[in-house]
């Protein structure tokens, strides 16, 4: 039973972490070597491939430990091993380096524009910040 319980902020780093390889995994089939070169390369503008970041994208802390991480070369060598970025290590760096890109792009605008707010409702007493939506 102990195997399925998660402590503290073990779940969100583990959910996270898939995310963000769900985030890789999209940009190495939507973008070839080329491509994400291009698009990094811009300056002025928007300088990072779009892919499905999820939470990741503006939970920096938590984002930043598990990119800290993979940096690792054991990490590195087994993402690269399982298939990701297609097993070259050029095209998980620039890759690594669009994830970040976009996550600071979207982290500075969420929440708190377009219409989005922090709050915590009274009746919530487990003390986690909860994002409401809110009409403009």
């Amino acid at each position: 039973m102990r195997d399925f319980i998660f402590l503290n902020g073990e779940f969100t780093r583990l959910f996270e972490e898939f995310e963000l390889l769900a985030a890789l995994a999209y940009l190495t089939l939507s973008n070839s070597l080329e491509d994400l070169q291009n698009t990094l390369s811009k300056t002025g503008g928007r300088d990072f491939a779009w892919s499905p970041i999820g939470r990741a994208g503006w939970d920096g802390q938590t984002r930043r430990q598990i990119l800290k991480g993979w940096n690792t070369p054991e990490a590195n060598a087994a993402i690269l091993k399982a298939g990701f970025a297609n097993k070259s290590a050029e095209y998980y760096k620039l890759a690594i380096d669009s994830l970040s890109r976009l996550a600071e792009h979207v982290g500075w605008r969420w929440p708190g524009n377009r219409g989005f707010a922090i709050g915590r409702p009274q009746s919530d007493l487990s003390g986690s910040p909860l994002v409401f939506f809110r009409a403009k």
